[in-house]
Parts: structure tokens; C-alpha cells; sequence
């Protein structure tokens, strides 16, 4: 059966100032799991490398069913799917201590080629004969965040660091919600209950960003632009 899960204790850093878990954890979470089941299937990091190729979030979306109690033990779940023409989805699952659900996600990956940044198609990678969990945690799937203007949007001017990398080269998925939450902060008392995002273009160390944020009815949306290149686009509720 291709599914996997592991135990872990939430750390202290996971959280926020008011002990909500902050949505770069989460992310941090799913892809920790997914890196250890990639690597028991023989699609790991390391062993991708060796055919010049990497994996790339393309697409990501969680809700928060209810937030982990501080510095909780969870059981973190992930199952990939069959995968499509040039894309490969995998979901997610953050249990409590009596196996229910405090957070759902799903991710939409794809393959590129580590010399030329091209995508490949899907057929490159193969999961081996494994049986699929078939189960989806969003049936309607995860859809492309549709283009929006920033007319009278809120700017927060930013930049990326050499510590924001990780081992692709390329700023971390976890780091895009820290630069959210540095330009939303919101206000006390509120919480993510859905988020959403798209990776655009890959961003890189000692870049300057412009980040464009805008609120209404509790829906949240971002853009983010390295000159006049989309970087991201986001899009959460808050409750």
C-alpha cells in the first residue's frame, strides 16, 4: 500500500504568539513526510538527483480542522496518487492522539530537470507496484488560484535571504507563508482556517519582492512579484 505515516511532537517554534500552529509549520510537516515516504519508495531527493531530476511543489491547500494543542504528539499521514501527464498529487492527514483529523492538505507536484528547470512529463517517475489509497482529502481536487487584480491592494516590500534555500536551490514553500504572514499580520484573535497557493516562478536568494495583499468577507488574497515576474499567488480564510 503506498501510504505512510510517523509519529512526531509539534515543537515550540511550530507556534504562533497567540499558540495557533503557524501555517509555515504545516508545510514544513507535509513535506517532511512526504520526503521520508519519497525516500522508502525509491524517489527520494538523492536518488532523483541521480537522473538530473528534483521534485516541485506546484500547488498546495490545507484546512485546519482544529488546532493542535501545544507542543502536542500528532501522527503525520501522506499517500501520493497515480500520477498525470506532467503533474503528481499527494495528500495529507495531521492527527491527534486518538486518530482524529486536526489538518488536511493536498499537494500538486511536478518533476524538473535540475540542469534546465524544464518540467518533465510524468511518465519519467513511477511509484513502483504499489496498491493506492485511493481516499482524496479534497474530492473536488486542488484548482489553479485564478488571476485577480491588485487595484488598491496593500504593498509590503520584502527580501529574500541566502538562509531562505533549501537543498533545490530555490526559496522553500514553508518560507512563502512566513512572508505572507510578515505583510497580513493579523489581527489578534483571528485565525487561518483555509489556505491555498500557487508557485509561480521560483524565487532565489538576495532577491527584492513586492507583495500585494488584499481582504474581503475573510478572504484573503496575495501576490507576490520579483520586478514584473509572479512569483505566487495565495488565497486564505480566516475565521
Amino acid at each position: 500500500m503506498l501510504f505512510y505515516e510517523k509519529k512526531t511532537s509539534l515543537r515550540v517554534s511550530d507556534y504562533d504568539a497567540e499558540d495557533r500552529i503557524k501555517p509555515q509549520a504545516i508545510l514544513d510537516l507535509f513535506q517532511q513526510v512526504a520526503t521520508l515516504h519519497a525516500d522508502i519508495i525509491g524517489i527520494g531527493f538523492k536518488e532523483m538527483l541521480k537522473r538530473d531530476m528534483i521534485w516541485v511543489t506546484v500547488r498546495l491547500k490545507y484546512e485546519v480542522v482544529r488546532n493542535p494543542e501545544y507542543c502536542a504528539e500528532v501522527t503525520l499521514r501522506t499517500w501520493p496518487h497515480r500520477e498525470g501527464r506532467v503533474d503528481f498529487d499527494r495528500d495529507y492527514e495531521i492527527l491527534d492522539e486518538k486518530g482524529k483529523v486536526l489538518i488536511k492538505g493536498s499537494s500538486k507536484w511536478c518533476v524538473v530537470n535540475v540542469k534546465t528547470r524544464k518540467i518533465l512529463f510524468g511518465g519519467e517517475v513511477t511509484y513502483g507496484d504499489g496498491e493506492y489509497y485511493e481516499q482524496k482529502v479534497f474530492p473536488e481536487g486542488i484548482k489553479k488560484i485564478k488571476d485577480f487584480p491588485t487595484d488598491g491592494f496593500f504593498e509590503y516590500d520584502g527580501r529574500t535571504e541566502y538562509s531562505d534555500l533549501d537543498h533545490n536551490g530555490h526559496v522553500n514553500n514553508a518560507r512563502y507563508c512566513e512572508f505572507i504572514q510578515d505583510a497580513v499580520r493579523l489581527d489578534r484573535g483571528r485565525e487561518i482556517k483555509t489556505f491555498a497557493i500557487d508557485f509561480i516562478n521560483e524565487m532565489k536568494a538576495d532577491t527584492p519582492f513586492r507583495l500585494f495583499y488584499g481582504e474581503e468577507n475573510g478572504v484573503y488574497r496575495v501576490k507576490a512579484l520579483t520586478g514584473d515576474t509572479e512569483n505566487f499567488r495565495a488565497e486564505f480564510t480566516v475565521v
